[in-house]
C-alpha cells in the first residue's frame, strides 16, 4: 500500500520481474470482496484488475524514514537511473523492516 501522497504515481498494470507470468498492478483499491480468500478490485487510469490475495499474503505499506534506517544488513530495493558517465542516481530507496524484504 502506498501513502495518499503517492496516489496516481506509476498507475497501471503490466509485467513484473518476479517470475514467469508475474505482473504488477498499481492503482486504487475500489472494492474488497470477501470470498474464499480476498479479491481486490484495483482501478487505475486506463482500466481495472481483480486481484486475488491468498490467505497469509503479507500486506505492506510505505512510511517515510530518514537515513538512520539504512543500517548494515538491511534489505533494500533501490530504483535508480544511469547517467551518461555510468554513475547511478537513486530516485527511490525502500528499506525492509521487521523481516520484510523489498522486491522490485
Amino acid at each position: 500500500m502506498f501513502p495518499e501522497s503517492a496516489r496516481g504515481a506509476g498507475e497501471g498494470h503490466g509485467p513484473w520481474n518476479q517470475g514467469p507470468n508475474s505482473t504488477m498492478t498499481n492503482g486504487t483499491v475500489a472494492q474488497v470482496v470477501s470470498t474464499n480468500g480476498h479479491t481486490l478490485t484495483v482501478t487505475y487510469k486506463d482500466g481495472q484488475q481483480d486481484i486475488v490475495v491468498p490467505d497469509g499474503t503479507p500486506v505492506t505499506t510505505f512510511a517515510l524514514a530518514d537515513k538512520s534506517a539504512l543500517v548494515i544488513g538491511a534489505n533494500v530495493l533501490i530504483r535508480a537511473t544511469k547517467g551518461e558517465d555510468g554513475s547511478f542516481t537513486a530516485g527511490f530507496v525502500s528499506i525492509g523492516k521487521d523481516g520484510y524484504v523489498p522486491k522490485g
